[in-house]
């Protein structure tokens, strides 16, 4: 079963890494940082490092602030003094993921209109549990949301991913989807709300 388990060790050490380097995380979020050294050392793990390579038996993994300083064999790889040493032994770890299609919704059952609900305080989580580190929405219901996601997380006040946030969604009439702004009738108001998306993912 160790084999398994295998985004969550070095995708959530690197996120852990990553906000240990904010200088003041929420009691909400600190709880979440296992890890909090500038140094650590992950011994005796297999590694497959996503390029399409066999995976490596009994690697050290060098991590300094969130960065990956050192990989290779357990057997003499150099280890600074004072990092922490976490023996894995029978883990595999494998780079952080990147989602390129994610959402922060998920649609409400039954009737119309259809409702698509925002779950604000789940997905960021339910998406660094399952090894996601970055991810990218693709279409927007509720923009506003998702950028105070972006901004709550940059600053260490969320636990999540790294969030690369897309406009919300524009739409002509008669859109299935309730929360949709069905506003648009020709090119140029097609138009002026794409500047309008933009300037909002601006600030």
């Amino acid at each position: 079963m160790k084999r398994l388990r295998i985004a969550f060790t070095l995708a959530g050490l690197l996120a852990a890494g990553v906000l240990a380097q904010t200088p003041q995380l929420a009691p909400a979020v600190r709880e979440f940082v296992k890890v909090d050294a500038p140094w650590v050392a992950l011994q005796h793990v297999r590694v497959i490092d996503g390029t399409g390579a066999a995976p490596r038996e009994d690697q050290t993994v060098v991590i300094a602030n969130g960065t990956i300083k050192r990989l290779g064999n357990a057997a003499n790889t150099a280890i600074p003094d004072g990092a922490k040493l976490l023996d894995l032994t029978g883990y595999t770890v494998i780079p952080g993921l990147v989602g390129m299609h994610n959402h922060m919704y998920y649609p409400a059952p039954g009737g119309q209109p259809v409702i698509y609900p925002e779950h604000a305080a789940s997905f960021p989580r339910l998406y660094l549990a399952g090894g996601v580190t970055t991810i990218r929405t693709t279409g927007s219901i509720e923009t506003y949301t998702d950028l105070a996601i972006k901004r709550a997380i940059d600053e260490g006040r969320m636990i999540g991913p790294k969030v690369h946030v897309t406009g919300p969604y524009l739409e002509g009439a008669g859109a299935a989807i309730f929360q949709l702004q069905s506003v648009l009738q020709s090119r140029q108001q097609a138009s002026a709300a794409q500047i309008a998306a933009a300037r909002l993912l601006a600030g």
